[in-house]
């Protein structure tokens, strides 16, 4: 097994969880462009740094 593969997993589950917690409380349809900045919000929530 590849030694990165247990962070990248973490790091997978976190930013598919914070996906999903937006469509939940967003529901669908959302403006793509809004949708990204709630996912920027809710991934610094999560103590994630990202860039778009």
């Amino acid at each position: 097994m590849h030694p990165f593969f247990q962070k990248a997993d973490e790091l997978s589950r976190i930013v598919i969880g914070a996906a999903i917690e937006v469509h939940r409380l967003k529901g669908p349809g959302l403006i793509e462009g809004i949708y990204e900045k709630c996912l920027m919000r809710e991934l610094s929530l999560r103590n994630l740094r990202a860039v778009n």
